[in-house]
């Protein structure tokens, strides 16, 4: 008997070959415009929309409330009233909280490394990073927490350890530069209408598949009819702060590259899948219980990696695509806008001695993590 052939890589599904087109479109209308920055009726549309979700949610408590009140003796006040109430609750704006095991570096225990996000900051004209984790994420990330509207900024340890001192810098400019770049994913009340929507999304979705729509069962044919509205918004608010949000990424990556060097932002980006592959490397290498320290290991495996591998890695990147609610474009796309526009030499530089100062700094967190990392790949 023949053997199956290899069914070889999945196929993209139509959510992602259509948001994949979306993130084509976009480039090759940014690519030709001088300015990136957001327009005014991109962040108006998002706002409002933001806006609008919270009234959704506002008007949902006061009709489930009037119900209670107005219709005690009927199905409306015992069943439907307090159902809209219970729903308000789980849709109702949350502030984004700092994680209660995040590996919090205090800018009292990293003078060099705050002390180069403030410059950075001051540089963009942008308000300057609040507080500082370590993961073991193969990315860099900065967040909006409390009602207050903090940032943060998430530095992975594997990332962090494949960088040049340069790509470092690229990597934390970019990540700065989202105070300044018109980002409406970070405005608070935005971060709290995506929380709202994904949560429309968990309870939208089950009842929004075709099974459910086409046999609209008696006993929860109420529920769907109030419920595939909120997908539907939920569709829509997802596409426009996405829009938004890949035009702030490609105007960070360029104020990124006036500050470290086009080059430098990059050699960043295409070190993401490296980064990746050497991680999933590690993790077999801990198994096999090899003696070597996790974060040097995947400096060392990120280094050995031959140019076909890394060209590789690259295309399978770009075959990946966007994600279907992702916030960031594809990277060949942001690799792509660096190079046709106007090259960057850079007006900061990060010394290999301040660089090593920071890693000292980071090395409480990082070897916490380390020790994580093994006691994970060893179970």
């Amino acid at each position: 008997m023949t053997a199956a052939p290899d069914a070889g890589p999945a196929e993209p599904s139509r959510k992602q070959l259509a948001a994949n087109r979306r993130a084509e479109r976009l480039f090759a209308r940014l690519a030709g415009v001088a300015e990136l920055r957001p327009s005014v009726g991109s962040r108006v549309a998002a706002i409002s929309f933001a806006i609008v979700v919270h009234t959704v949610t506002l008007a949902l408590l006061t009709s489930g409330v009037l119900l209670i009140i107005l219709l005690p003796q009927t199905v409306g006040g015992w069943i439907c009233g307090p159902l809209l109430v219970v729903l308000a609750y789980k849709l109702r704006p949350r502030a984004p909280r700092l994680s209660e095991d995040a590996r919090v570096v205090e800018r009292a225990e990293a003078p060099d490394l705050y002390g180069l996000l403030d410059e950075l900051a001051a540089r963009q004209g942008t308000r300057t990073i609040d507080t500082v984790i370590v993961t073991t994420a193969c990315n860099a990330a900065t967040s909006t927490y409390g009602w207050r509207g903090r940032r943060s900024l998430s530095i992975g340890a594997p990332l962090w350890a494949v960088l040049s001192p340069q790509q470092r810098l690229a990597v934390l400019a970019h990540e700065t530069a989202h105070g300044a770049n018109g980002g409406l994913q970070h405005r608070l009340v935005v971060v709290t209408a995506l929380d709202t929507l994904r949560r429309w999304y968990e309870v939208a979705h089950p009842l929004t598949s075709a099974r459910v729509l086409h046999s609209r069962p008696p006993g929860v044919r109420t529920l769907v009819d109030l419920v595939v509205p909120l997908h539907l918004v939920h569709r829509v608010g997802v596409t426009i702060i996405r829009r938004s949000a890949h035009r702030a990424e490609y105007l960070a990556d360029q104020l990124a590259a006036e500050a470290a060097g086009t080059v430098a932002m990059i050699d960043a980006l295409e070190q993401l899948p490296v980064a990746r592959a050497a991680m999933a490397t590690l993790v077999k290498a801990v198994h096999a219980r090899v003696p070597s320290h996790p974060w040097r290991l995947v400096r060392d495996l990120a280094a050995a990696v031959p140019q076909p591998e890394r060209d590789r890695l690259a295309a399978e990147d770009e075959a990946e695509g966007v994600t279907v609610d992702a916030t960031h474009p594809p990277n060949h796309l942001r690799v792509r806008m660096l190079r046709e526009r106007p090259q960057r030499t850079g007006t900061v530089k990060l010394e290999p001695e301040r660089s090593a100062r920071i890693d000292a700094e980071l090395a409480p967190r990082t070897v916490l993590l380390a020790d994580r990392v093994i006691a994970w790949a060893r179970r």
